[in-house]
């Protein structure tokens, strides 16, 4: 019952914010414009929406995922870092591959849904208390050092407010690519033969 009604309390708040300013961090075209072209809107809107989505299952800031990945990957779903980190949120295999066996991890629901969930672990964990900052710190394994956090949130956004749960498509629906990926995202049969 509480669920639900966080749920519900979560887009109301969201809702009314939408009516009060339109822009918001999730809107696609800001991805778009802040990776100059190189990540097409229809990808930029699957990245959205699954921010929004993993956020809301993670009650986590949605905000802070969309800063995370600027500075992870600025949104490229194929980034690898010199350390083995993959994906838009730069999720590292070496610790986490349990978290999405049988599952590609540049598939961008797989990487945020990784990601997201590693992300809120840490931020919520005992050793954290939900301190944002301590969460960041987690994410990024540098524990006395706040340069990564102080980073991520210098990353600047348009006023924000998450896409109302009624419009974010299924990742099943939409088929993307952009000059990162070679091949269709998300893998499924529709994008296969499309």
């Amino acid at each position: 019952m509480w669920d639900l009604l966080k749920y519900f309390i979560v887009f109301v708040v969201f809702a009314i914010a939408a009516l009060l300013n339109p822009a918001f961090a999730s809107d696609p075209t800001w991805i778009t414009q802040v990776t100059r072209g190189r990540v097409n809107l229809q990808t930029a809107e699957l990245i959205s929406s699954e921010i929004y989505k993993q956020s809301l299952a993670q009650d986590v800031d949605p905000n802070t995922i969309f800063r995370i990945i600027a500075v992870e990957s600025m949104f490229n779903a194929r980034a690898i870092s010199n350390k083995n980190a993959r994906g838009l949120m730069q999720v590292m295999p070496k610790y986490h591959r349990h978290r999405y066996r049988g599952e590609n991890i540049h598939n961008i629901s797989t990487n945020i849904r990784v990601g997201v969930e590693i992300y809120a672990e840490y931020t919520q964990s005992r050793y954290c208390g939900g301190d944002t900052n301590c969460g960041l710190r987690r994410y990024y394994g540098a524990l006395k050092s706040n340069a990564y956090t102080n980073k991520v949130l210098a990353v600047k956004l348009p006023v924000s407010a998450p896409l109302p749960i009624e419009e974010v498509p299924s990742p099943t629906q939409v088929c993307v690519k952009n000059e990162y990926m070679d091949h269709d995202i998300p893998d499924s049969e529709e994008c296969k033969n499309g």
